[in-house]
């Protein structure tokens, strides 16, 4: 029986050595950063393994980064790839002439994308699709609300819902056509400092919005997703807070001039906290910290379901004022009958 068992684990290891020795021949990318702990999961094998710079990526394979860890990729396509903390990624495939599909299934995602007519970066979540060329953005994926959100740095991002009945997408073994095909129409384009989410609980994309300029020049800037302290002189990133402000106020559209712009992203959660008039001025309660993350007022937190609330449970004019400006992207009780079939 043991020797039987032993045969078998040989057999399996030697045709796993032959497949991935062939995969080998045509990798999808190549790690050129690293921090942390980033484990892969390859094509045909049992067993992750740590990842360090200078290793090759091959498609199909599955991408872990722990806490404070990320991993920058140049895919084969010439885009550039960095999957943040606590974040898992599968590179389903990436072709030289036509482009890439990436499955983003938790965490952080950015992306830079090279400008080119016949190559084209997909990215697919479990609520969402998104098509890209010649841009930079990044895309937050919420397990617990099954929420999908994305930040778009320069150029345009095509962003579709994927919903239960989106056979073709939503199969794993996706094809560059599919995609392309799915994101031909009734998709949603978000452009320069815009915001748009969707979840299982919303029927469609949620109208762009624009946030604060401030948050949205330190987030472009750190292009480690959070792990390491942003270098540069208060000069400087005012400077560019000032040429950011502009080139978002010339970039609002005349639908957008109604939307509640100026706010800013809990990117833990993938959520627009919305500005209010306090006193005739545009306020946010909470603060963006020097990396662009949001700080919530003293005593709240984030519940990506349920939004800002207090840590003790208890109802605070703040958690209660930002439900009511929230609503749209909340799921206030998850455990109601009514609710418990988008968690399924």
């Amino acid at each position: 029986m043991i020797k039987c068992k032993l045969l078998i684990i040989l057999i399996s290891v030697f045709y796993s050595t032959i497949l991935l020795a062939k995969n080998k021949e045509f990798p999808a990318g190549k790690i050129v950063r690293l921090k942390g702990k980033v484990t892969v999961l390859r094509p045909h094998t049992m067993e992750a393994v740590r990842l360090k710079e200078g290793d090759f990526v091959y498609e199909d394979s599955s991408i872990l980064a722990t806490k404070k860890s990320f991993v920058k990729i140049k895919l084969i396509d010439d885009s550039i790839l960095t999957i943040g903390p606590s974040s898992k990624a599968v590179v389903v495939l990436s072709k030289q002439k036509s482009g890439s599909i990436i499955t983003l299934l938790k965490g952080t995602l950015r992306a830079k994308v090279q400008k080119n007519k016949k190559k084209q970066l997909y990215i697919k979540t479990k609520s969402a699709a998104m098509g890209v060329r010649g841009t930079e953005f990044m895309v937050i994926y919420n397990e617990q609300a099954k929420r999908t959100s994305l930040l778009t740095y320069s150029g345009n991002v095509a962003m579709k819902k994927i919903s239960r009945n989106s056979l073709a997408v939503a199969t794993k073994n996706i094809k560059i056509q599919n995609l392309k095909n799915y994101l031909d129409n009734e998709i949603t384009e978000v452009k320069l400092g815009d915001f748009s989410s969707t979840s299982v609980k919303n029927k469609k994309i949620s109208e762009p919005v624009k946030i604060d300029a401030s948050q949205f020049t330190k987030l472009k800037l750190d292009d480690s997703l959070g792990t390491e302290e942003l270098d540069i002189e208060k000069k400087v990133l005012i400077k560019l807070i000032e040429k950011n402000t502009e080139l978002i106020e010339k970039s609002i559209t005349v639908k957008q001039k109604q939307n509640k712009n100026g706010g800013v992203i809990a990117t833990s959660a993938g959520l627009y906290i919305p500005p209010f008039k306090l006193n005739g001025k545009k306020s946010i309660i909470g603060k963006v910290a020097s990396d662009g993350t949001y700080i919530p007022p003293k005593g709240h937190k984030v519940d990506p379901i349920k939004g800002v609330v207090h840590k003790s449970g208890y109802v605070s004019d703040v958690s209660k004022k930002l439900k009511e400006v929230m609503s749209d992207q909340l799921l206030s009780d998850p455990e109601n009958p009514a609710y418990r079939k988008y968690f399924e």
